[in-house]
């Protein structure tokens, strides 16, 4: 019969192989940032799957793949997304499955504002709406209804520092929000 210190050191080394395997089955985010190898393109997924949420993929991926990251859709049938697999996603989209007894139906849309800023993916200047501005670090509702009027007077922006004649936007806020967006 093993004695109690021999259990607790062989629970122990239990422990230490559990916590050096999950410690070690992938790399950091700092360590794929430095090593140039994280995901480039982020899609989201949503709706009747398993795993609902926002997947990283090195290269434009096909609807397929992203179902596959997300579990899968419940009745899905292979004709279901055959002709959606045609052209691949870009960043920022949310792709949302709803399964019904005649089929599974794809929408594709943009992922939530936030999720794009928080991902680095630019906002359309000329298409958002004001509410989507406000996902960007330093723009309130106010400068966000500035800029939706000053696009609409203009008929839309024509280059980036056309957002310098939006009011409350001078060259400090001009210079932290202008990678947020893009034309």
């Amino acid at each position: 019969m093993p004695s109690n210190k021999t259990a607790l050191g062989v629970l122990f080394l239990f422990v230490l192989l559990i916590a050096a395997h999950f410690l070690m089955r992938r790399p950091s985010l700092i360590e794929a940032h430095q090593a140039g190898t994280l995901p480039r393109v982020f899609v989201q997924i949503d709706g009747d799957v398993p795993r609902p949420g926002v997947y990283g993929f090195d290269r434009a991926p096909f609807v397929k793949q992203v179902l596959g990251r997300a579990g899968g859709a419940g009745k899905l049938q292979g004709e279901d997304f055959l002709w959606w697999d045609e052209v691949p996603l870009h960043s920022g989209c949310c792709v949302i499955i709803e399964t019904r007894a005649s089929g599974t139906d794809f929408d594709i849309k943009q992922m939530s504002p936030y999720y794009r800023v928080t991902l680095n993916i630019p906002l359309y200047l000329n298409q958002e709406v004001a509410e989507a501005f406000t996902a960007v670090p330093g723009i309130g509702p106010a400068t966000a209804r500035a800029i939706e009027r000053e696009r609409e007077r203009r008929g839309g922006f024509d280059k980036m520092d056309d957002l310098l004649a939006v009011r409350g936007i001078g060259p400090v806020l001009y210079k932290k929000i202008a990678a947020h967006f893009t034309l």
